[in-house]
């Protein structure tokens, strides 16, 4: 099994989390069923040597914000290319509003258009992962040019580094809108309104607090995250998850199987803020 994260430069780190890879074969034993959970920032995945059953009919194809959780199947070989994106990324680089994309999947030249179709070729010919990077930041970059920023788009980097808590009239100061605008162009750029929003970021901290080992009980780690109590954490995290969060955290630390170590990886990734 073969999996990395890769940090992507400089004047992409307001757009792109993060670049990543994935590749396995029938020999590293990984589980066959993936809990895709509920996720603020949309993907671009790139499958170059197998994938998920679910997506055999595209070669590339954008995984918008879900709202909840989803079963995918692995295929016996797994080569997958990804650009994590923040969840503002794809409204402002094309000005589609991410409630036309919430809980669905596109083929990649259905929201980027045939003028860039040749990428997917590009990306799946390149050799090493450096060389799919550099295509997949030649294509971006040409995408940004000219792009306005939006001050939208910083309250969604907020509500992110704060982990969904911050007060929304904070944010909403940034912006001098009303409230109804505020909610308006939040809902358009991020996919959700900005408290559901803010509730799904704080259950991805969760998942990075836990298994940084601070916390020794469910309990302490739902207090550290401004829940009210942990019955109001165990609903919230089932609703987002699909799973029970003892469960999940079970399969965290499991030790060094590749699915635990798939797990720890994806939870404790660095946001390039």
């Amino acid at each position: 099994m073969n999996y990395g994260l890769y940090t992507p430069p400089l004047h992409l780190r307001g757009l792109v989390r993060y670049f990543w890879v994935y590749e396995s074969n029938t020999s590293d034993n990984m589980p066959a069923v993936h809990n895709a959970m509920a996720d603020c920032c949309p993907e671009l995945i790139f499958q170059y040597g197998g994938g998920f059953h679910e997506y055999n009919n595209y070669m590339t194809y954008l995984r918008a914000p879900r709202s909840a959780s989803r079963e995918l199947h692995l295929g016996e070989t797994m080569g997958l290319f990804a650009i994590r994106f923040y969840p503002h990324a794809i409204h402002q680089l094309l000005g589609i509003p991410n409630t036309e994309l919430v809980n669905r999947s596109f083929e990649f030249t259905h929201i980027f258009g045939n003028r860039y179709a040749f990428i997917n070729q590009q990306i799946l010919d390149a050799q090493t992962v450096e060389g799919k990077i550099r295509v997949a930041c030649d294509f971006l970059t040409d995408l940004l040019q000219e792009k306005e920023k939006d001050p939208i788009d910083l309250c969604i980097r907020l509500m992110l580094l704060n982990e969904g808590n911050i007060p929304l009239d904070t944010l909403r100061s940034y912006t001098g809108l009303s409230v109804k605008q505020f909610e308006r162009r939040f809902k358009a750029t991020s996919g959700f309104p900005p408290k559901y929003y803010s509730r799904i970021t704080r259950f991805q901290a969760t998942k990075r607090k836990y298994v940084t080992g601070k916390f020794k009980t469910l309990s302490e780690l739902s207090q550290a995250c401004d829940y009210y109590d942990q019955s109001h954490f165990i609903r919230e995290f089932k609703e987002f998850s699909g799973m029970q969060a003892n469960h999940f955290f079970k399969l965290v630390e499991k030790g060094d199987t590749n699915e635990s170590i798939v797990l720890r990886n994806l939870v404790l990734a660095k946001d390039n803020l």
